[in-house]
């Protein structure tokens, strides 16, 4: 991917599947990516980079609203949507409902307990 420098970048990360950077350099191949989370800076293959578009920063509730969608992006708003408890992202008329397995268990379990957790 031809990416210009101090673009802003999504580079695959081994902590966080995707993460965005800064590209800082392109040698053989290879890209230097400054992580914008932790300032680390990453070596990848410079075709594994994706360019970051505006809209994949927005706080949308339809995916479909994203321009040059790929897999960096869809998780990234997916996450940013749950850590703010916005669940429920559409997808054009599909719906995405994201649940903590821990909120789940712990709901089934009160009810189970007649609303009271845990059992006793």
């Amino acid at each position: 991917m031809a990416h210009a420098m101090s673009e802003q970048v999504w580079f695959p990360a081994k902590d966080a599947c995707w993460a965005l950077g800064y590209l800082r350099s392109v040698e053989a191949g290879k890209a230097t990516v400054l992580d914008v989370e932790t300032g680390m800076a990453h070596v990848v293959k410079a075709s594994d980079t994706h360019a970051c578009d505006p809209s994949h920063l927005e706080d949308l509730d339809d995916v479909s609203l994203l321009n040059n969608l790929h897999e960096a992006p869809l998780l990234n708003l997916l996450k940013r949507r749950y850590k703010q408890d916005k669940i429920y992202t559409w997808t054009g008329e599909i719906l995405i409902s994201i649940v903590s397995v821990i909120a789940l268990h712990m709901a089934v379990a009160a009810n189970k307990c007649g609303g009271v957790f845990p059992c006793q």
